[in-house]
């Protein structure tokens, strides 16, 4: 008989809970992109091919018969837990089509490399968690691949990739055109931080609970909720700049220990919420051998690897997860008001979390729901289970907060408005001290969401919302505006050259030159995208607007930057318009009209000034140039 694999057990399991998906059916098709392409999920479109031995060549690949490539038409790659090398192919096919991205939406998939013949070469380019930031293609919390650019004679290119990884095979990649992905990846940034806020304000407001009630409960369920935030900070990858790219193992390690972490804070949450020694004691006992496996784990990744401990603590997981479910009905049928709520108010992160692993083991195909579950189940679960345990703390047998000494002659009646007249004033307090932290809080996430990752200046969105602001405000007190958009110039050349590390910073030194020009408060330094700026300038008019441009052009010019340790000499060009706005005018046009002019510099020399003057936009008043 062979040796016991928890992992399989937890594939019956999962599978008696779970509905399997029938896998559709696939055909080859090209990926077409034009001018007006973004992005497409790129999953239909791979034909791919086991290298289970792992020892396969590029050249050993491309001999292969077309017959021996399968294709799945899965709308994310998924194999589960598996050792094996796998080849992926798949052909573009366009004319002229802008610099693409390939996106792996998994920031701890192992290894994928990129081959592409480009002029007769094979080119290759490498990432992923095992490759160190410095030596990736881009530095990001996604694994990205720039596609090299056909020849212009070229309407149609293969690419082939080569994915291995110690975790479950998960990869959901995306074709995107480049200023697609970084737009798309600004919002999703905005998107993580509202939901990463959420957390941070419900553990705020349970510790504050938690130091007023004392309940062992409390505590449980803040443990549980901050093991599963850092749990998705490693798997989404945030926290790239501070965390990961410096110490990449604690990509595998982060989801060990936290994982661990969460399945002993929901045994003790569990236990006291629904009092196990004295109703369900076969259950506590039970629960406590699979907290002793899953600790069992952490030890066992300082001996063994963790392709080989985390389907074993998944299986763990799962399985209290579903004991917590069924302890919780049953509790419920032997009496306890707060079994069935409990099981309730947890059944959207057991749940959602299962259906992870169900992936994870390859037991359910990849999707969008499948991905988005266990956070998903996470907000749910808060929501639920935090009415739940503020009514379960507030038993008869729970600690009553500062009750106030009544009066010698009071009657039983005076005696308990006397209580609850103190409980009702000390609640008040706390909740004013909560909502002021809550408040700092969200006031310190929002300045975070507006600030641009790679020059640490304000970010597109940022500008959107502020110049809206100006404008309005300038429309309805009557003064000028001005508009300034800056692009570096032959910016695609410092990235060709030195790399897009290098370009980075350079853009980050840009942003510092441009910024020590502008020494007014209302001044607004944003990224307008790609290698291009804005500023807005209320209050000024057109004339001080294209001075302040000249010194900003000049500062760059004889400005030398340090870019990857190299020293570059870069130029920039600038459109700028005016403005004194009415309410029937629209800010696009000052857009449109600084825009037209930073072309018209970029045209006639490039590292110059030009002028689209001070706008006329609205009937009755007069221009001047």
């Amino acid at each position: 008989m062979g040796a016991f694999r928890p992992h399989k057990l937890c594939r019956v399991v999962l599978a008696l809970l779970l509905a399997l998906c029938p896998t559709a059916a696939f055909s080859e098709v090209t990926v077409r992109v034009d001018d007006a392409f973004t992005h497409v999920n790129l999953s239909p479109f791979l034909q791919y091919y086991a290298d289970e031995s792992g020892s396969l060549s590029f050249s050993d690949i491309r001999e292969l018969p077309g017959h021996v490539w399968q294709t799945g038409g899965e709308s994310i790659v998924t194999f589960g837990f598996t050792r094996s090398v796998y080849w992926f192919r798949f052909s573009i096919e366009g004319e002229g089509w802008e610099p693409l991205l390939l996106s792996l939406r998994n920031p701890g998939f192992g290894s994928i490399d990129l081959y592409a013949m480009t002029g007769g070469d094979v080119q290759v380019l490498r990432t992923g968690s095992q490759s160190a930031p410095s030596n990736r293609p881009l530095r990001h919390r996604y694994p990205l691949l720039p596609l090299p650019e056909a020849d212009a004679s070229e309407t149609r290119q293969t690419f082939y990739l080569r994915a291995r990884t110690d975790g479950s095979f998960y990869m959901p990649l995306t074709l995107w055109s480049q200023a697609a992905f970084f737009d798309s990846d600004d919002s999703s940034v905005a998107l993580n931080g509202v939901y990463f806020g959420i957390l941070v304000v419900v553990i705020i407001y349970n510790l504050v609970a938690f130091s007023v009630m004392q309940r062992t409960a409390l505590a449980a369920f803040v443990g549980l909720i901050t093991s599963f935030g850092v749990y998705q900070l490693a798997v989404t990858g945030l926290a790239f700049e501070s965390f990961w790219s410096r110490w990449p193992g604690l990509l595998e390690a982060v989801p060990i220990f936290s994982l661990t972490f969460a399945v002993l804070c929901l045994y003790a949450l569990t236990d006291d919420v629904l009092n196990l020694a004295g109703t369900q004691s076969i259950a506590k006992r039970a629960m406590q051998a699979i907290v002793l496996a899953a600790a069992g784990c952490v030890v066992g990744y300082a001996f063994l690897s963790f392709a080989d401990i985390l389907p074993v603590l998944l299986t763990m997981t799962v399985l209290f997860s579903v004991a917590v479910l069924l302890t919780g009905v049953r509790s419920g049928i032997l009496g306890n008001r707060f079994g069935f709520y409990f099981s309730v108010g947890l059944a959207p992160l057991l749940v959602g979390h299962m259906t992870r692993a169900a992936t994870e083991f390859n037991l359910l195909p990849a999707s969008f729901f499948t991905e988005h579950a266990a956070s998903t189940g996470l907000i749910l679960m808060i929501l639920m289970l935090s009415f739940i345990l503020a009514a379960e703390a507030r038993r008869p047998e729970g600690r009553r907060i500062l009750p106030i000494a009544p009066e010698d002659d009071a009657t039983p009646g005076q005696r308990r408005t006397a209580d609850l007249e103190g409980m009702v004033a000390e609640r008040t307090l706390e909740l004013e001290n909560a909502l002021k932290e809550l408040s700092q809080a969200h006031e310190i996430l929002k300045e975070i969401n507006t600030i641009d990752s790679v020059t640490g200046i304000k970010n597109r969105h940022y500008f959107d919302t502020i110049f809206e602001q100006e404008w309005k405000r300038a429309s309805r007190e009557g003064y000028a505006i001005s508009l300034m958009i800056l692009d570096i110039d032959h910016f695609k050349s410092v990235n060709d050259t030195y790399g897009h590390l290098a370009g980075d910073e350079c853009l980050h030194e840009v942003a510092n030159t441009i910024g020590g020009v502008l020494r007014r408060p209302a001044d607004i330094l944003a990224r307008y995208g790609g290698e291009e700026f804005v500023v807005v300038l209320p209050y000024i008019e057109n004339e001080n607007a294209l001075y302040l441009a000249e010194q900003i052009r000049k500062r760059v010019d004889l400005q030398p930057m340090q870019a990857d340790g190299n020293e570059l000499h870069v130029t920039i060009s600038i459109g700028v318009s005016s403005v004194t706005p009415t309410d029937q005018d629209d800010r696009k046009d000052l857009i449109a009209a600084a825009d037209i002019a930073l072309y018209e510099a970029k045209n006639t020399g490039r590292n110059k000034v030009c002028n689209a003057g001070q706008l006329t936009v609205h009937e009755g008043s007069s221009a001047a140039s």
